[in-house]
């Protein structure tokens, strides 16, 4: 995906997904995984997340393992049931932003396309609570467990 694709993307997902609470969260694979929103009337959307390669809607429930793993499990305990409050993208980078809760509460989840991609979970104030991969570049520093994502690069 192209930074313009997932400016658009982004859009389309804050459009689908208003007002939507986080079910649960699946892992298909150690790289994918299966957010199934719902909202109150029967409305159900599940979003598929690959790191570093696509995400998107479906409407299609997938076959999930037996047992989560460490990182799927992490979403789930600060996730689940909570309300989506916003899908953006970072700058004009190929990262997507979810924001679910508000106030303390706050979560974000930062899909990143680029290079090898990632999964970020953080909580209100930016700190990287889990994430798939950590590493190290020059302009965004050390992006690791207990660091603060650095958001500011992207804006």
């Amino acid at each position: 995906l192209t930074a313009l694709d997932v400016a658009a993307s982004a859009k389309e997902l804050s459009i689908a997904l208003a007002g939507c609470r986080l079910t649960n969260v699946y892992d298909l694979n150690q790289r994918t995984y299966l957010f199934k929103f719902g909202r109150p009337g029967g409305y159900k959307a599940f979003l598929i997340v690959e790191s570093g390669i696509r995400y998107h809607l479906t409407a299609f429930e997938r076959e999930t393992g037996p047992l989560p793993n460490p990182f799927c499990m992490k979403l789930r305990k600060h996730l689940r049931t909570k309300r989506l409050e916003g899908v953006r993208q970072c700058g004009f980078d190929r990262i997507l932003q979810l924001t679910f809760a508000t106030g303390d509460h706050t979560n974000h989840v930062f899909i990143e396309l680029h290079s090898g991609g990632n999964i970020i979970l953080a909580d209100a104030t930016l700190k990287i609570m889990s994430l798939l991969r950590p590493y190290e570049t020059a302009q965004a520093g050390k992006v690791a467990v207990h660091e603060r994502y650095p958001i500011e690069q992207f804006r």
